[in-house]
């Protein structure tokens, strides 16, 4: 299961750059892409149904300047040896946000 979104960036090479965003997941194998490189995995938690923050760094060069494409693979779940229908990790999100940080502050 596959979640693409867009955004733009005017100049992506000035900066420190980090990935925020809540999410309810239950699998290590969920994971977050841009630009078709592998950022990092979202975050396990626990079964309560509640929001987890996650933030990920973003390496200047993975940004381009103009379109950006976010991508969120779910992972599947385990075992493996589960039914067709079921195999896929249940990832909600909400509240992302690409942010900056410019020299020292």
């Amino acid at each position: 299961m596959v979640w693409r979104g867009g955004f733009y960036v005017r100049n992506p090479e000035q900066g420190v750059w980090r990935l925020r965003l809540e999410l309810q997941s239950h699998e290590p194998t969920s994971a977050v892409f841009l630009n078709g490189r592998l950022l990092g995995y979202l975050p396990t938690k626990d079964w309560a149904y509640s929001w987890v923050s996650a933030s990920l760094p973003v390496p200047a060069n993975f940004l381009r300047q103009g379109y950006n494409e976010l991508t969120i693979l779910a992972g599947r779940a385990a075992p493996l040896s589960q039914g067709s229908a079921s195999i896929w990790d249940e990832v909600l999100f909400r509240g992302i946000l690409l942010e900056r940080r410019i020299g020292g502050r």
